[in-house]
């Protein structure tokens, strides 16, 4: 099979992980026979592919040099199309001699390909809340997603709610898409005390007495609204249990950027923008509760990594986090700072519904893991040759 690969480059965002973690459990599977991923404009195995990740990556942290120039050529008008164009023609031609291989593209857009394709569309975003990305991309996407569409032999969705949003928006055939819920590692459990301290004392902070966010710092993750509801608690809850955001720069984030500035001078607020990824399961379990009142997701990773370390969850409803958590999480009908600080409140003064949530969170999570998500992508490959 092949695989783009691009997304694995650092700092390793939700398709990077989902890419990332599908390579591992396709190692491990003896009914894949060969994986060749395409990156950086050339192909290379899996294995060699695994290699060139460090084994410690960033689960947060700051753009290589490179990188962030890259970053920048493509946000000039016109760069992210040519870029793309670019990209597709090495992967045309160099794939051309494996037609009888299934491609998987895991980031939305198929590349040119004239063997059997599957494509994962993990989220709508950019048709229903253009707002909340660079107007190019946009652009790019939805000049690009009709065609991507109707030559892909199979769609694969990351849940049920952007599976229905293709079928009844983009006429697609039912029995061409499948929902398949991603996984959480293994390295997402409880964790008592003891095992975290080393990192919580290296950042100043107390077992079950911080309230955690983790994401990309942008509009669409709701991370103002989360402000302005830890603002509204009292001074007391405020010192007690600071907010912790673990996560790095997004997009159209300038003003968010200077107030969480601003707090972090005058309040009990840790930002930070780079944590090992061998620490971040540490903050997971603990955090008293996780807060994560995104607008809008294709899955809710995070939601799922809380939840599996024990941590009571607070979410938006009516969105893809509300599907696979069920009756596990503690939901915000609005986008309001008021009913979002009630609910804070609510977990942090009242131990027994906080254990209760927990206990729910980590029983629901048990359902979940990326050997399962791998093994029914497998079946999708199948499906199409």
């Amino acid at each position: 099979m092949l695989l783009n690969a691009t997304s694995l480059r650092p700092p390793l965002t939700g398709i990077g992980n989902y890419t990332y973690n599908l390579i591992r459990q396709f190692e491990n599977s003896n009914s894949i026979e060969r994986i060749d991923c395409f990156n950086n404009g050339h192909f290379l195995s899996s294995k060699a592919q695994l290699a060139e990740i460090v084994d410690d990556k960033s689960a947060v942290g700051p753009l290589p040099l490179v990188s962030r120039v890259a970053q920048r050529v493509r946000s000039l008008p016109g760069a992210y199309r040519l870029y793309s164009y670019l990209n597709d023609y090495r992967f045309f031609r160099l794939g051309a001699a494996n037609k009888d291989t299934v491609y998987h593209e895991p980031n939305f857009i198929l590349k040119k390909y004239s063997g059997p394709s599957v494509v994962t569309i993990h989220d709508l975003s950019f048709l229903h809340y253009p707002q909340y990305h660079p107007k190019e991309r946009v652009k790019w996407l939805a000049n690009q997603l009709p065609a991507t569409l109707d030559r892909a032999d199979f769609v694969i969705t990351d849940s049920d709610i952007i599976r229905a949003d293709l079928l009844e928006n983009h006429g697609l055939n039912e029995n061409k898409v499948k929902s398949i819920y991603l996984g959480a590692s293994e390295a997402y459990r409880p964790r008592p005390a003891i095992d975290v301290m080393n990192t919580l004392s290296k950042y100043g902070l107390e077992y079950k007495k911080f309230i955690l966010f983790v994401g990309t710092l942008e509009p669409r993750k709701g991370v103002d609204v989360l402000l302005d509801a830890w603002e509204l608690l009292s001074l007391k809850l405020q010192k007690e249990y600071p907010l912790v955001l673990i996560g790095s720069s997004g997009w159209n984030n300038k003003d968010l950027l200077s107030r969480i500035t601003r707090l972090t001078e005058n309040k009990p607020l840790l930002h930070l923008k780079y944590i090992p990824d061998s620490e971040l399961p540490d903050f997971y379990s603990a955090a008293k509760v996780f807060c994560f009142p995104s607008v809008y997701e294709g899955f809710g990773l995070p939601v799922l990594e809380a939840m599996s370390s024990g941590t009571p969850v607070i979410c938006r409803a009516k969105t893809s986090m509300a599907e696979f958590a069920k009756s596990s999480c503690l939901y915000c009908e609005t986008d309001t700072p008021d009913e979002l600080r009630a609910n804070i409140e609510d977990v942090l003064l009242n131990d027994g519904a906080s254990a209760k949530l927990a206990d729910a969170g980590l029983a629901a999570a048990k359902s979940f893991s990326w050997s399962r998500c791998a093994h029914e992508t497998e079946l999708v490959y199948r499906s199409v040759l």
